[in-house]
């Protein structure tokens, strides 16, 4: 990750300014080789991350107090190998703030961040909005009305789900622009469907 952007996700989270200096501090190093690397476009390391991330992120105890680690891919999701998916292997390790959760957090989850693409579920969700996933078990039971992102035929949706015994409902809220009632899944429809995960928050702010 380049420098001003990690300092721009790090800003975005603290609601603080974050300047080269004080990145230079924290390496130990002068505000003029901090600017050398961002003329050269140096990606920072991990460890320079981890670094980053500790200084203002974590508290005294190396304990994260306001923030949920989380996987951000940038670009695309996934690919699907046959009928597999895969997640895309272009990921980033980011922190995201409780304030941004729509559910309690469980810290033992995973959580997974991408961006949102269309506005099929405007108003709840806008185009290029950062989407919070919790990843579900596949034996979890679907939560009715609750917006989960699966997919199905080798596609992946955002949706809004309503399980029956023996059907799935998939519903867009933006009925305007999307012109169609729910869609109704039954039988050996269902066999196609993967749930990937539930919609645990937003980050509207962060674009």
């Amino acid at each position: 990750m380049l420098i001003d952007k990690k300092i721009q996700d790090l800003q975005n989270l603290t609601k603080r300014k974050i300047t080269y200096d004080d990145i230079a501090k924290i390496f130990n190093v002068s505000r003029s080789a901090i600017q050398n690397r961002v003329s050269r476009k140096q990606q920072l390391k991990d460890w320079e991350e981890q670094k980053l991330d500790e200084a203002f992120l974590l508290n005294g105890e190396g304990e994260q107090k306001a923030f949920i680690k989380a996987e951000y891919f940038p670009d695309t999701f996934g690919f699907f190998d046959g009928d597999n998916f895969c997640l895309s292997e272009n990921r980033e390790i980011i922190y995201i703030s409780s304030e941004c959760f729509i559910d309690p957090i469980i810290k033992t989850e995973k959580y997974y961040v991408i961006n949102a693409l269309g506005n099929s579920m405007h108003p709840y969700i806008f185009d290029k909005d950062k989407l919070i996933i919790r990843k579900t078990d596949k034996n979890e039971q679907i939560i009715d009305n609750r917006v989960y992102i699966f997919s199905f035929e080798n596609q992946i949706f955002v949706k809004r789900l309503i399980k029956n015994i023996n059907q799935l409902i998939i519903i867009s809220d933006n009925k305007e622009l999307c012109g169609f009632d729910p869609i109704i899944l039954k039988g050996t429809e269902l066999d196609k469907i993967t749930i990937l995960g539930q919609i645990a928050g937003l980050m509207r702010d962060c674009r």
